[in-house]
């Protein structure tokens, strides 16, 4: 199975979360791990599983995260299987929004389906991730590539 993982992150928080979730899926297969900048220059239809995520930033996501989505050509993921997750304090949803919402939103508005609810990691006001959240993401990454297969199978 390829995998692609794309992130935005500004405390290095959500790349270790990335990168976790990388770590997850790496036994099930090839794993590009990028930035959501360098998602923009190279970004391609080659794989079976496209996981987004990125902080949560005044109740969203981040503008890199729009841009990204904003190039994207409606129905460009049709198809592929996809999973949302961000990082965020710990606070009611409500309070706190996720941006792992509107990424969910945005890769079903681009087709893709997304084989999983959107999945939020939780940072401190420091921010640091709290204890046992990489060890989560990985899992979770894991679960996703079970997800995935069957989507593949459904597919073809």
């Amino acid at each position: 199975m390829n995998c692609v993982v794309i992130y935005a992150s500004r405390s290095g928080n959500t790349a270790k979360v990335a990168e976790a979730i990388a770590g997850g899926l790496r036994p099930r297969g090839s794993i590009q791990l990028l930035s959501v900048d360098e998602a923009q220059a190279v970004f391609s239809d080659g794989f079976d599983l496209l996981v987004v995520g990125g902080p949560t930033e005044a109740h969203g996501m981040t503008e890199p995260m729009t841009r990204f989505f904003d190039q994207l050509a409606s129905g460009s993921l049709q198809g592929k299987a996809a999973a949302a997750f961000d990082t965020r304090l710990h606070w009611p949803h409500w309070l706190s929004g996720s941006a792992a919402s509107g990424i969910a939103e945005r890769l079903t508005e681009s087709g893709a389906h997304v084989i999983a609810g959107p999945e939020s990691f939780i940072v401190s006001r420091k921010p640091l991730l709290e204890p046992g959240e990489l060890e989560r993401a990985a899992a979770w990454g894991a679960s996703l590539a079970d997800k995935a297969e069957t989507n593949v199978q459904l597919v073809s």
